[in-house]
């Protein structure tokens, strides 16, 4: 079982994303997800985000970003249709934790958006 600490997140300036981006950072990028998600103010720039990290090879990583689409359907009242399928895609990952998280999102799509991600094409 991982050992897992809550961190508080903060919105980190874009040189800072783009820095942990380059490096591929897991830890960093675990943190950037949550808090581009649940704090940040461009829908646009968190689904781009989303792109890129739901289908990073780091568990951990995509499991934030799965979790990261349930912030985005809270917050904004939409998400990227193109996002959808990776949802779906998550209930069947290797990772428990991403499995977990493909779970929470697929519920708060279906409450607050009203998609069934299982029938996300």
């Amino acid at each position: 079982m991982s050992k897992r600490r809550y961190v508080e997140p903060r919105l980190p300036e874009p040189a800072e994303l783009d820095a942990a981006l380059d490096r591929d950072d897991a830890a960093a990028l675990c943190e950037m997800v949550i808090a581009v998600t649940l704090l940040g103010d461009d829908g646009e720039l968190a689904m781009n985000l989303l792109r890129r990290l739901i289908i990073h090879e780091n568990d951990a990583v995509r499991a934030n970003a799965v979790l990261g689409v349930a912030h985005i359907a809270r917050r904004f009242g939409w998400v990227a249709p193109d996002l959808l399928p990776n949802v779906r895609e998550a209930a069947a990952d290797p990772s428990r934790d991403v499995r977990g998280q493909a779970e929470t999102a697929s519920d708060d799509l279906k409450w607050f958006l009203g998609i069934d991600v299982s029938d996300a094409g």
